[in-house]
C-alpha cells in the first residue's frame, strides 16, 4: 500500500465569500494566532465561533451554510459578525506580520510619535522619531521619510531651545528632503518603466518597447546617473537592472541575461536588510535566475544556487516564508535532478513535497503545485514505482478542476492508461479510455489514448512492436512541436516506449539516450 497524500481541496470557481477565502488563505500558526490575539482568554466570542465554524468548511454557501447553524448566535446577527471578524482577522495579522514588513513597523513608531507628541512627551516622541527614521533609510521607505522629515520640523520648533541654530537645522532637513524627492523622481522613472515594460511583454508587444528602452539603458549606465551616492538607491538599481534583464531575455541574448541576474542577486546582497519583505524578494530574484538557467539548459550555476535556497531555508525564522523557500527548493531541485539524470537523488523530491503539502498547503500556488505534483508523478514514473506514482496522479487529475496548467494535468490522464497497462489491468483500459476522450481536449493525447489501446489489444509478441511505433510518434512530436503546450509528459512517455520495446528499464534508456527534450 503506497503512502497516501492529503489531497488540497480545490474549487471550480473563486470563492464568492471574501471572508471565507480569507480564513482559507491562513496558515495554522495564523489561525491560532488569530484566536490568541482576538480571544484575550474568552473563546465564547460570537465572532470567533463564527471564525470556527466557516474555517471547518472546504467550499462556502452561504445559504447552506446559515440552514447548517441555524438558531446558533452568531447567524441572528451574521452580517455585523462577519464584518467584525473580517477587521479582527486583519488586524491580528497586522501584528503577526509585524516584523515580516518594515513598512508596519515605520508606521508603529509613527504611531506611537504622535501619541507622546500630542502628550507633551517631546524627547520620547523624538526617541520614536529617530527610529522610524533610521528604520525608513534603511528600507528606502522615500514616501514615509517625507512624513517623518515633515514631522521633524515641527518636532524641531518644539525642542529648539537656541533660535539662532534653527534655520541651519531647517536647511539641513530641507536637503535631506530634496534628496529623497530625487529618490522619489528616480524611483518612479525607473519602476514605470519597469511595469510598463512587463505589461507590454505578457501582451506580446515588447519589440516596439525595447527600441524606445535600449538608448534609455546607455543613459542608466552613465556615470553622471549614479554619481552621487545619496541617489544610488537600491531600488533605481533593481529597477534597471529587472530592465536588463527583460531586454536580454527578449533579444535572446542569454549570456547577458545570466550577468544581469548574477548582478541582482549581488546587488541583494549588497543592501542586505534583515526583514522579511526584503528577504520575498531575494527570493523571487533566486527564483528568477533559476528559471533563466532551466529554460536555458545552462546548470553551471544551478548548484550554488540551490545552497543559496538550502542557506534561506536554515536562517529563516518566519514560518510563511520558510513555506516560499521550501516551495522553491522543492521545485527546482526537482527540475535538477531530472534534468541532470540524478535519479536517486530525485527519489526525495516527493518526500519534501509531500511535507510542503501539509505544513503549507494553503499557501502554495496551485500552478506551482501542479508543476510540484507532476514533477513528483514524474520521479516515480521513472523509477518505474507505480503505486508511488498513483496518488500523484490522482492529485493532478484532481487539480484539472483549478483550470491551471491543463497540460500537466491531461498528461496525467494519459499516464492513468500507462498505470493500468504496467499493472496488467487489461480488461480496464477499453473503459478508462472512453472516460479520458471525453476529458481530454488536447489533439496529441488523444491520439495517444487511441495507440495505447491499440497497444493494450495487440497480442503480447506485437506490443514490442507497437511500443516502437508509439516511441517514433514521441519523438517525432518532439523533434518538431506542434503541439504548444501539452509537451508535458511526452519525452518521459517516449522513453517508456523506447525501454518497452527494448525490454529494459526505463531508467536504463534515459542513461542510454539523451532526452530529446526536457518537459519537467
Amino acid at each position: 500500500m503506497s503512502a497516501k497524500i492529503k489531497p488540497i481541496q480545490f474549487n471550480d470557481e473563486k470563492p464568492k465569500d471574501e471572508l471565507f477565502a480569507l480564513i482559507k488563505s491562513l496558515s495554522q500558526n495564523e489561525k491560532r494566532y488569530v484566536k490568541m490575539f482576538s480571544a484575550h482568554g474568552n473563546s465564547d466570542l460570537l465572532y470567533l465561533q463564527l471564525f470556527d465554524a466557516m474555517e471547518a468548511e472546504d467550499f462556502y454557501d452561504e445559504k447552506g451554510f446559515v440552514q447548517k447553524h441555524a438558531g446558533k448566535p452568531f447567524i441572528r446577527n451574521l452580517a455585523p459578525v462577519k464584518r467584525f471578524l473580517k477587521l479582527s482577522i486583519l488586524r491580528a495579522m497586522r501584528s503577526y506580520h509585524e516584523e515580516r514588513y518594515l513598512r508596519q513597523e515605520v508606521q508603529a513608531h509613527l504611531q506611537n510619535f504622535h501619541f507622546l507628541y500630542e502628550k507633551g512627551l517631546y524627547t520620547s516622541a523624538q526617541k520614536q522619531l529617530n527610529s522610524a527614521k533610521k528604520k525608513a533609510t534603511e528600507g528606502e521607505l522615500n514616501l514615509l521619510l517625507l512624513e517623518i522629515n515633515q514631522q521633524e520640523n515641527g518636532l524641531l520648533i518644539e525642542l529648539s531651545d537656541k533660535a539662532s541654530k534653527l534655520p541651519d537645522k531647517i536647511a539641513s532637513l530641507q536637503r535631506e528632503q530634496k534628496v529623497v524627492l530625487e529618490r522619489l523622481q528616480l524611483n518612479y522613472l525607473f519602476s514605470n518603466t519597469y511595469y510598463k515594460l512587463f505589461v507590454e511583454y505578457r501582451r506580446g508587444h515588447s519589440k516596439a518597447l525595447i527600441e524606445l528602452i535600449e538608448p534609455r539603458l546607455l543613459e542608466l549606465d552613465s556615470e553622471s546617473l549614479l554619481v552621487d551616492p545619496e541617489l544610488k538607491s537600491f531600488e533605481s538599481q533593481l529597477s534597471v537592472l529587472n530592465i536588463k534583464a527583460f531586454v536580454a531575455e527578449d533579444n535572446k541574448q542569454f549570456n547577458e541575461a545570466k550577468l544581469v541576474y548574477s548582478r541582482i542577486l549581488q546587488l541583494f546582497r549588497t543592501y542586505n536588510r534583515d526583514h522579511g519583505e526584503h528577504l520575498s524578494r531575494y527570493l523571487r530574484a533566486i527564483n528568477n535566475y533559476l528559471n533563466h538557467c532551466h529554460q536555458t539548459q545552462d546548470y553551471s550555476e544551478y548548484e550554488d544556487l540551490l545552497s543559496l535556497l538550502r542557506n534561506l531555508l536554515k536562517t529563516c525564522k518566519i514560518p510563511d516564508q520558510k513555506g516560499e523557500i521550501l516551495q522553491a527548493l522543492c521545485l527546482f531541485e526537482g527540475v535538477f535532478y531530472l534534468n541532470t539524470h540524478q535519479w536517486n537523488l530525485a527519489k526525495g523530491i516527493p518526500i519534501k513535497v509531500r511535507t510542503l503539502f501539509e505544513q503549507y498547503g494553503q499557501k502554495v500556488n496551485k500552478s506551482r503545485e501542479i508543476t510540484l505534483a507532476f514533477n513528483c508523478m514524474i520521479i516515480w514514473f521513472i523509477h518505474e514505482k507505480w503505486d508511488k506514482m498513483k496518488p500523484w496522479m490522482e492529485h493532478l487529475q484532481q487539480a484539472d478542476k483549478t483550470g491551471f496548467r491543463k497540460n500537466a494535468t491531461h498528461a496525467a490522464k494519459v499516464l492513468e492508461l500507462v498505470y493500468h497497462y504496467e499493472r496488467h489491468n487489461h480488461e480496464l483500459i477499453p473503459y478508462i479510455k472512453r472516460s479520458l476522450e471525453r476529458k481530454i481536449q488536447f489533439p496529441i493525447h488523444k491520439d495517444l489514448l487511441k495507440r495505447l489501446y491499440k497497444i493494450n489489444n495487440a497480442p503480447i509478441l506485437e506490443r514490442s512492436q507497437g511500443m516502437r511505433e508509439l516511441a517514433h510518434f514521441l519523438q517525432s512530436s518532439l523533434s518538431s512541436p506542434t503541439t504548444g503546450m501539452p509537451l508535458a509528459g511526452l519525452s518521459e512517455m517516449y522513453f517508456w516506449a523506447q525501454a518497452r520495446a527494448r525490454g529494459i528499464s526505463i531508467v536504463r534508456a534515459l542513461e542510454e539516450v539523451p532526452p530529446p527534450a526536457s518537459s519537467a
